[in-house]
C-alpha cells in the first residue's frame, strides 16, 4: 500500500490530534521501556540482543516510530499538505516534550532528518515560521555536540517521574565506561575505582527514577495497532518515492512536462532596469578599458625610447662624449677657446661706462694683427677667416689688478671634461631607471588590461543570461 496505509487495519497518525498522537506514542513505548531489566546494562550485556532483548526491542520500536512518520509525510501528494505534515510532528514533539517523552522526541525529530524528508525543499518551504522556531529548539536539543550537552542539561533539571530518558546516550556513558577499569591496582593494597562505580550508579538510578510512577494518558486502540503492525518502509524506497514527488534540480517532474517545450519567459521590469543599468555599467567599462590600452600603448613607446636613449648614451660614454639624447641634451665639456692657425685672440676687459664692445690689445711680435670688433660684426685674423662670437665668449677675460692670476687652461680642460662625463653617466642611469620604472608600469598595464577584459566578457555573459533566464545579475 501506500506510505501511511501499512499499519493494517488502524488509522494513521495524521487523522488524529498533535495530543493524542503524542499521548499514544508514549502509551506505546512506556511498557517496553519498563519491562528492561537493569541486568541488561551491566557489562557488556546491553551490546548483544542475546544477553539485552527487551533493551533491544524497545530500541525497535524507537526505528518503527520513525520509520512511520517519515512514511506518513511521502504519503501526501503535494508540498503543501506533507508541509502541514511535517507541522503537525513539530508539534507532537511540543507535546511529547510536556510529557517527558525524549526517546520519542529523538526518534521523530531523526525521522524529519533522513535525506528522504530533509531534501523535500518545497515541503519545507510550506511549514510556518513559528514551527520552524519550534523545529530549531528541538534540533538545539538532539544535537550530539559536547556529549549531548543540551538533552544532558534538560533531564538533568527533570525531577519529575515518569519519563523516558534517550537510551542512546545511556548506552554511549556504558559503552565509556566499559573502558574504565574496576580496580586501580591489582597488587595489594587493591583500590576501587569508586569514580566509575559513581557514575554508573548514577546512570541506573537515572532508570529507576523514571520508572517510578506509570503514565495516566488516554489510549486510542486503532492508533496502537497501527504503530504495532505497522510496516517498514526500506530507505531505498522511501528516497524514491521522494524523488519523484520533487525531483532533483534541471529535472522535469512528470513525463507530460519533459515532453512539452519550455517558452521562454520574458524578464520581469525590474531585472529589465537593472539589466538596463548594467549594460551602461559595462560600457563605462569599456570606455575605460579603451583608455587603459591607449594609456598602454604610450607607455610602451615610452619605455623603447627612453631604453634606446641609454644605450646611445652608453656608447657615447665609451667613446668619450655625449650622445645628444633627451636626457643629455645641452650636457658639453667645456672646451678651449678655438684656434686658428695657432693664433688665438686676446680680449681685454670691458671699460666701465664705455663701449659693450670688445677692445682687442695691441698685438705681440708673434701675433696675428686683429681689428678691433665693430657692434654687430665678428673680427678678421690675418688667415683672412672671421673669429666667431663664441670664440671670444668661451676666452676667458683678462685679471683685474689685484685679482688672482687665471687658472692654467689645461687644468680647466680636463676638469670639465671630467664633469662633463660625469653628467653624462649620471643622465644615462637616470634614463635606465626610468625605463626600468615605466617597463613594470606597463606590466602592471597589462595585468589590469587582461583583468578587466575578463571581468567585461563575464559582466556581459551574466547580463545576457539574467535577460534571458531566471538567473540573477552579477558583475563580477
Amino acid at each position: 500500500g501506500l506510505p501511511g496505509e501499512r499499519g493494517g487495519a488502524g488509522r494513521p497518525m495524521v487523522d488524529y490530534s498533535s495530543q493524542v498522537v503524542a499521548e499514544n506514542v508514549t502509551m506505546w513505548l512506556w511498557p517496553a521501556f519498563c519491562a528492561i531489566p537493569i541486568s541488561e546494562l551491566y557489562g557488556k550485556n546491553f551490546c548483544s540482543e542475546q544477553t539485552a532483548p527487551f533493551l533491544f526491542s524497545f530500541v525497535k520500536r524507537s526505528n518503527t516510530l520513525s520509520n512511520a512518520v517519515a512514511a506518513e509525510i511521502l504519503g501526501k501528494t503535494t508540498s503543501k499538505l506533507r508541509g502541514q505534515v511535517i507541522e503537525k510532528f513539530i508539534d507532537v514533539c511540543n507535546q511529547l516534550m510536556q510529557d517527558r517523552n525524549f526517546f520519542a522526541v529523538f526518534s521523530i525529530v531523526s525521522a524529519l532528518q533522513t535525506t528522504p524528508i530533509f531534501r523535500l525543499k518545497q515541503s519545507w518551504k510550506a511549514v510556518s515560521r513559528s514551527h520552524m522556531v519550534s523545529w530549531e529548539e528541538l534540533e538545539h536539543l538532539v544535537n550530539p555536540l559536547g556529549n549531548y550537552e543540551e538533552y544532558r542539561r534538560v533531564i538533568a533539571n527533570t525531577k519529575r517521574s515518569p519519563y523516558l530518558p534517550y537510551m542512546g546516550a545511556v548506552t554511549k556513558d556504558l559503552t565509556g565506561m566499559l573502558e574504565t577499569p574496576n580496580k586501580l591496582s591489582k597488587d595489594p593494597p587493591v583500590l576501587i575505582n569508586w569514580r566509575k562505580m559513581k557514575i554508573v550508579g548514577r546512570i541506573f538510578l537515572m532508570i529507576g527514577d523514571g520508572r517510578v510512577e506509570d503514565y495516566d494518558l488516554g489510549v486510542q486502540p486503532a492508533l496502537q495497532e497501527y504503530l504495532t503492525e505497522y510496516k517498514e518502509l526500506e530507505e531505498s524506497q522511501m528516497y524514491e518515492i521522494s524523488r519523484s514527488l520533487e525531483p532533483p534540480d534541471g529535472q522535469k517532474k512528470s513525463k507530460e512536462k519533459v515532453s512539452q517545450a519550455r517558452k521562454p519567459r520574458r524578464a520581469s521590469p525590474r531585472k529589465e532596469r537593472d539589466a538596463g543599468d548594467a549594460t551602461r555599467t559595462l560600457d563605462e567599462v569599456d570606455a575605460s578599458l579603451k583608455d587603459l590600452s591607449s594609456a598602454l600603448t604610450t607607455y610602451t613607446n615610452l619605455v623603447k625610447k627612453l631604453q634606446t636613449i641609454a644605450e646611445q648614451n652608453s656608447q657615447a660614454l665609451a667613446n668619450g662624449r655625449p650622445s645628444g639624447g633627451k636626457f643629455s641634451e645641452g650636457i658639453k665639456p667645456v672646451s678651449s677657446p678655438r684656434l686658428v692657425d695657432g693664433i688665438k685672440p686676446a680680449v681685454s676687459p670691458r671699460p666701465r661706462g664705455g663701449s659693450r664692445s670688445p677692445k682687442v690689445t695691441s698685438p705681440g711680435p708673434d701675433e696675428a694683427k686683429v681689428a678691433p670688433l665693430p657692434r654687430g660684426r665678428s673680427p678678421r685674423v690675418s688667415g683672412g677667416e672671421r673669429v666667431r662670437p663664441e670664440d671670444y665668449s668661451a676666452t676667458p677675460p683678462l685679471p683685474r689688478k689685484g685679482s688672482r692670476p687665471a687658472p692654467d687652461r689645461n687644468v680647466h680642460m680636463s676638469r670639465s671634461s671630467t664633469f662633463s662625463a660625469g653628467l653624462v653617466a649620471k643622465a644615462d642611469l637616470s634614463e635606465k631607471d626610468e625605463a626600468n620604472k615605466l617597463s613594470v608600469i606597463v606590466a602592471e598595464l597589462q595585468r589590469n588590461e587582461v583583468i578587466v577584459k575578463n571581468c567585461l566578457g563575464t559582466a556581459r555573459s551574466q547580463v545576457s543570461a539574467g535577460l534571458g533566464g531566471d538567473q540573477g545579475i552579477g558583475i563580477g
